[in-house]
């Protein structure tokens, strides 16, 4: 047996892709195990996807077997596939001297528990040796081959402010506001705040870059930054004057996760995941 893709890069929403790359690609969303029976007894394998990392979810994996080209790598007459529930493991035989080949498809929703990160995940083969001799059909070979799914990052946030409007005079010229930032994304958010410097009022706040850490399953993740805004208007009497305030917000691209290498995408190479951002 053999995987001839060890590092798979999934995209939070997008579909894996329908054609599996050659051997030795970054599998974009997708993964082929080639199972290879060599002895002279039609063998049953069971493949599953099995990962103990934090925030992994078994429902991101599909597991389905290859059509079979030609008699002698076809499922045995009577023994069909049979797929798991959920399709999350996959049970088919190999006929003696047959190749088969399985597709594990990897879909990520994009949703902020679907943390960003790289998750070292093991391919699970169990064999089960069909014979009429009672002692060998008793016996079963678990191979485990390491592999790596990506999963990348989205970034989806929203800012708001409390409150949205205050009124100042002549002998109370200050205002205390409050930013709200809220991450709903599956990565850690920078925002970059710029400050405004219109002529009728001097803004200041002690924080420029905000971080903002991806929500916990189920919680939210906000990050609030107070500012200070004081009036340079002097009018005592006449209309009230509004003083508009536009606060400039901007994402900083740094994710926590290398992005794919252009060669890497064109040609057989590694993904470079555990590479410097």
């Amino acid at each position: 047996m053999k995987l001839l893709h060890n590092e798979i890069d999934v995209v939070p929403g997008r579909k894996p892709q329908k054609q599996p790359l050659p051997e030795g690609y970054v599998g974009q969303g997708v993964a082929v195990l080639r199972l290879t029976n060599t002895s002279a007894r039609q063998n049953s394998y069971t493949v599953r996807v099995k990962c103990d990392a934090p925030y992994w979810q078994d429902s991101w994996v599909r597991v389905m077997a290859l059509t079979s080209n030609g008699d002698q790598n076809a499922a045995p007459a009577g023994k069909p596939d049979q797929p798991g529930p959920r399709e999350q493991s996959m049970t088919l035989f190999v006929k003696d001297r047959g190749v088969r080949d399985v597709v594990l498809n990897f879909f990520v929703p994009e949703k902020s528990e679907c943390r960003a990160g790289i998750y070292p995940v093991k391919i699970v083969v169990e064999t089960r040796i069909v014979s009429d001799d009672p002692r060998q059909a008793r016996n079963e070979r678990i191979v485990e081959i390491p592999a790596t799914v990506i999963v990348r990052p989205f970034y989806e946030w929203t800012v708001t402010y409390a409150p949205e409007e205050r009124r100042v005079g002549i002998f109370r010229r200050a205002a205390a506001y409050e930013m709200v930032v809220e991450n709903t994304g599956n990565d850690w958010l920078y925002v970059e705040m710029k400050l405004p410097r219109p002529q009728q009022a001097l803004v200041d706040s002690l924080a420029q870059t905000i971080a903002v850490p991806p929500p916990e399953p189920g919680l939210t993740s906000v990050r609030s930054v107070p500012f200070r805004v004081v009036s340079r208007l002097r009018a005592i009497r006449g209309p009230v004057q509004a003083t508009p305030l536009p606060l400039q917000l901007e994402r900083v691209d740094a994710p926590s996760i290398a992005p794919l290498p252009e060669e890497s995408v064109y040609a057989p190479g590694p993904a470079n995941a555990g590479g410097a951002v």
